[in-house]
């Protein structure tokens, strides 16, 4: 857990007897995103406005400790933007060359996924995409600025099995890229313009490898690269998306999309352009969702404090099954464990 107020702290809970096993003061961060790896739970980054973080537990018998690593944001001008601003044929151009080295900020990354247990992606606001390494917090920019544009990497997905980066991000298309095992370079083998131009979150899809869904303010698209495919998930108009769910259990093949309004669509992924099944839910404004890995079901918060439990077993005739208030302010976050909710709100 990350805990903000107060004092900014990183913990590490033994859930079952709920133990506090290992804390850490962290530096003050605002909106801060957690990542673990998928090849060791051990190793996570850290990141937010105010820079990036390498975090490692160190278990010795009975001890355990927080390692905490900054990584260093601070790159070139060159290296960032590439060498086409380097040659000037005259004063004006020295000078816009000039204004924008001035106006050049430290990088700030906005999405991050590991490639590998050692090796994390990240990609920035101003168009970069970054390599780190964990072991010796090296940086590399794997893919400048000037290639694809500010936003492009504001989403990121890796499937390792395929060694293939998904990207997307805000005015941007979907975009696979291709990484060398050895030299780790990346290559762009496919993109796909979306109807609305910006993608937010991307859901590769659990049971059919080549699949996944891009979820934009108003778009849920199902692209399938191997029939190299594209299906529009959107029954009616003027959906404003928060997010797409893969449910657990028995019905892992069911997509759910949510809007802001309150509207649960559920589509498979046998039939993705069929809507099984739509149901409103009386709330406020919805602020998260999140859903069971263990079984068909979703939780979703709302600004007035409220959590609703969806039950998806029959996923043409979803069911709220629970409803409590939960905060007296909007719900944050929701966390599944042990069928219990944890629940923050932004407070």
């Amino acid at each position: 857990t990350v805990d903000l107020i107060p004092t900014s702290k990183l913990i590490l809970w033994n859930w079952q007897p709920e133990d506090e096993l290992a804390q850490v003061v962290l530096p003050k961060i605002h909106s801060p995103c957690l990542c673990v790896s998928h090849a060791d739970w051990h190793r996570m980054i850290l990141w937010g406005e105010e820079g990036v973080w390498i975090l490692e537990i160190d278990v010795c018998r009975d001890v355990i400790v927080w390692v905490v690593d900054p990584v260093s944001l601070d790159i070139g001008f060159a290296a960032r933007r590439g060498t086409s601003f380097a040659r000037r044929n005259s004063i004006e151009e020295a000078l816009d060359m000039e204004h924008e080295l001035m106006e050049l900020k430290k990088l700030q990354v906005t999405s991050a996924t590991w490639s590998d247990k050692d090796t994390i992606l990240a990609g920035c606001t101003s168009g970069e995409l970054v390599e780190i390494d964990c072991n010796t917090l090296n940086i590399r920019v794997a893919v400048k600025a000037t290639q694809y544009g500010a936003g492009s990497f504001d989403a990121l997905a890796f499937l390792p099995e395929r060694m293939v980066l998904l990207a997307g991000g805000f005015q941007q298309p979907l975009r696979w890229l291709k990484m060398d095992a050895g030299s780790g370079a990346l290559t762009l083998f496919r993109d796909v313009k979306l109807e609305q131009r910006t993608c937010f979150q991307i859901v590769p899809d659990s049971r059919v490898e080549s699949a996944l869904y891009a979820v934009g303010p108003n778009t849920c698209l199902r692209y399938d690269s191997q029939a190299d495919t594209a299906v529009s998930l959107v029954a009616g108009q003027g959906n404003d998306y928060l997010s797409a769910c893969l449910l657990g259990g028995s019905s892992s093949e069911i997509l759910v999309c949510t809007t802001r309004t309150g509207q649960l669509q559920a589509y498979a992924s046998s039939r993705p352009d069929t809507l099984v099944s739509s149901l409103q839910l009386t709330v406020g404004e919805l602020t998260v969702v999140t859903s069971d890995h263990a079984q068909p079901a979703l939780v979703v918060g709302d600004r007035n404090g409220t959590c609703q439990v969806v039950s998806y077993v029959d996923p043409q005739r979803p069911i709220v099954v629970a409803r409590v208030r939960a905060c007296r302010t909007a719900v944050a976050a929701v966390c599944i464990v042990d069928q219990h909710l944890l629940v923050a709100g932004d407070n």
